[in-house]
């Protein structure tokens, strides 16, 4: 039976049809932050090119390493990004199917199900390759730690040479 257009209870469709804004407030929040990520990657890459055309040939090979991974980072936080802006599209498309079924009368429970369990299954896919580009990013600082620690060795080596 459908829903008559009175103040009341058009009122009570639109609470009920806005309640996951909360979840699309915390993918938001996991899509900025992905984004950030994604710019400072671009930044390093930028500072390692230019530390690439300087370099001698003993760190060329750590910089075009560091580079390998950043461009693997930049794809995943990429394909990140895709898969929660996919999950709030599907929570978008579940309010609007809550609305309308609300006023419509019709029974969407099983679609609506379907569609909730995907933008679920698609925000926990975005999280985990996400969680991957962390994981690339600790690769990463390792490979810049070592070329660190590879020159402080160097460094010291020349300085108790020179005594």
């Amino acid at each position: 039976m459908p829903l008559s257009f009175e103040g009341a209870n058009v009122a009570q469709l639109i609470q009920l049809s806005v309640a996951p804004v909360f979840l699309l407030a915390g993918i938001g929040a996991i899509i900025t932050v992905t984004s950030t990520r994604i710019g400072r990657i671009f930044n390093r890459t930028h500072d390692l090119a230019a530390l690439l055309d300087t370099s001698d040939a003993k760190y060329e090979a750590s910089l075009i390493q560091e580079l390998r991974v950043l461009t693997r980072r930049i794809s995943v936080a990429l394909w990140a990004i895709g898969l929660c802006a996919l999950a709030e599209l599907m929570v978008c498309l579940l309010i609007a199917m809550h609305f309308f079924s609300g006023i419509s009368g019709l029974d969407l429970s099983f679609t609506a199900a379907i569609i909730f369990l995907s933008a679920m299954v698609s925000l926990i896919l975005g999280l985990l390759t996400f969680l991957y580009e962390i994981f690339l990013a600790m690769m990463s600082a390792r490979i810049t730690n070592q070329r660190y620690i590879d020159r402080i060795k160097k460094s010291t080596i020349l300085l108790s040479k020179r005594k």
